[in-house]
């Protein structure tokens, strides 16, 4: 009670003498050669990011609808797997609390929950092989879209005939194979 009626003095102070003002410091007067130098460190007293409010220094995470949503400008696979953890810590504080040891099935099910959402990236997209690794039939539009912009490929009109990746799928006779290998193209 006695020290927070203090800090509330303090505060009442400080908010006083911002908006009234105090008594004016007579300002320090630097040798120009100093007032053009570069100050690598920051004085303690320009820090504004201590608060001496404690509902300002301890700020709130928001939890964005329930963990479904997403903080823009953030890795959201990042966001997901710090959801989980925060998810599982929550839920052994829980168990913990009523008294609920973990079994071998709760471990299984969090270990397949954990390898679905693996198996997803953050944008709810499932993850999948580079379009290198991927035999011609399983190209998607999508994995046609990204190889045409990793080589510059542009076209007009017909979009539904797609570029050869390499000479093996292009399905030229032998004999023209025979003359690109010979030519040094592989």
């Amino acid at each position: 009670p006695v020290s927070a009626e203090r800090e509330r003095e303090r505060e009442l102070e400080l908010i006083k003498q911002q908006y009234l003002g105090g008594a004016k410091q007579a300002k320090k007067i630097q040798k120009p050669s100093d007032k053009f130098r570069f100050n690598f460190d920051w004085d303690a007293g320009e820090d504004t990011s201590k608060d001496l409010n404690p509902l300002y220094a301890n700020t709130h995470e928001a939890a964005l609808m329930f963990g479904r949503g997403m903080r823009a400008g953030i890795d959201p696979r990042e966001q997901k797997r710090n959801l989980l953890v925060l998810e599982a810590e929550s839920r052994r504080k829980a168990m913990a609390a009523a008294g609920i040891e973990e079994s071998k099935e709760m471990r299984a099910a969090a270990a397949d929950t954990k390898k679905r959402l693996d198996a997803v990236d953050g944008y709810g997209m499932k993850v999948d092989k580079h379009w290198t690794e991927k035999a011609l039939e399983q190209m998607t539009e999508r994995d046609w879209r990204i190889f045409r912009e990793d080589f510059n490929i542009a076209y007009k009109g017909n979009p539904g005939i797609m570029p050869i990746r390499n000479w093996e799928e292009a399905k030229l006779p032998k004999e023209l194979m025979k003359a690109v290998e010979k030519v040094g193209y592989k």
